[in-house]
């Protein structure tokens, strides 16, 4: 496994845990998309995007991509979690859950990607 592919397996899962840790501990039947926008999923995946783009030597597409596709995988677990554990029609419209994921975790990525790779091409400036 190359050095890259190691770097975007650890942006996803930590996107995902990231994603995991604010939605898997509520309620199934009480939890909404105004989590996403006002609670941490979009800073903390903007976070880890800038982050990966300090970190690491990845390219904005890729950095994007993996840290915004993280929401969905949390998402997607939950949805398993919750239609195999407590009731098989809780996510009937489970696309659209992932839809709306992923639509709402690009975005906060791709923002997250250009602020570190600003803050990247700010360091090399300064060297």
């Amino acid at each position: 496994m190359t050095e890259g592919r190691k770097q975007k397996i650890q942006i996803l899962a930590a996107s995902a845990l990231l994603g995991g840790l604010i939605l898997w501990p509520l309620p199934y039947n009480n939890h909404g998309w105004e989590l996403f926008l006002y609670g941490g999923w979009s800073f903390g995946v903007a976070f880890i995007a800038a982050v990966s783009m300090l970190l690491t030597g990845l390219s904005i597409r890729d950095v994007t991509f993996t840290a915004g596709f993280g929401p969905a995988i949390a998402n997607f677990i939950r949805v398993l979690f919750d239609t195999t554990f407590i009731d098989p029609t809780s996510h009937n419209l489970f696309p659209f859950e992932i839809a709306l994921a992923v639509m709402l975790g690009l975005p906060s990525a791709a923002f997250g990607s250009w602020l570190g790779l600003w803050l990247r091409k700010l360091a090399a400036n300064r060297k």
